[in-house]
């Protein structure tokens, strides 16, 4: 399926300051994680309907999906870090040699 249509509708402006909030709520663990989602896209489309300072259904969607982009975006990024494990050695600052790295953590387009 190509979701190359879905580039039309994103806006950066949003997707920048719905990544802040959701981070914000992340850290401050009062709202459960499972509710995150539904308020970036709220919280997406209320920020793209004051950028645009006009209110039409294309801006709501683009503004709710641009929430949801910065979840999958946040989501993405902390499972890359959680799988990229690089420990350095607190004294020396060097990569510490007793971490190995399977072949199959290694991608066709980094061997």
């Amino acid at each position: 399926m190509d979701f190359s249509f879905l580039s039309n509708y994103y806006i950066p402006l949003v997707v920048a300051a719905c990544l802040v909030i959701g981070c914000c709520i992340k850290q401050i663990d009062v709202i459960p994680n499972k509710f995150i989602p539904t308020i970036l896209a709220a919280i997406g489309a209320v920020v793209a309907v004051w950028d645009a300072q006009a209110l039409s259904a294309t801006i709501v969607i683009s503004g709710a999906l641009s929430g949801l982009i910065a979840t999958g975006l946040y989501e993405a990024f902390t499972q890359y870090l959680k799988k990229v494990e690089i420990v350095f050695d607190d004294e020396t600052d060097d990569v510490r040699d007793d971490i190995e790295i399977k072949e199959s953590d290694v991608s066709e387009e980094e061997k």
